[in-house]
């Protein structure tokens, strides 16, 4: 049984929406990227948040 976007919260019916179109191997390379793209975002965001308490910590020594 195939799913439609509709069952989905949004982000998966937004991802659905541009892959449904896809041959599987093209659509697991466009959901690969999009996961490479969140870690980064991820990762940015810890940096920009814990950057500057790791900084004043390696100050203080």
């Amino acid at each position: 049984m195939v799913a439609n976007s509709s069952e989905h919260d949004p982000l998966i019916a937004e991802v659905y929406d541009q892959i449904k179109d896809m041959t599987v191997k093209e659509a697991i390379l466009f959901v690969k990227k999009l996961q490479v793209e969140r870690i980064r975002e991820a990762h940015s965001k810890l940096v920009e948040e814990v950057g500057p308490m790791v900084g004043e910590k390696i100050g203080k020594k």
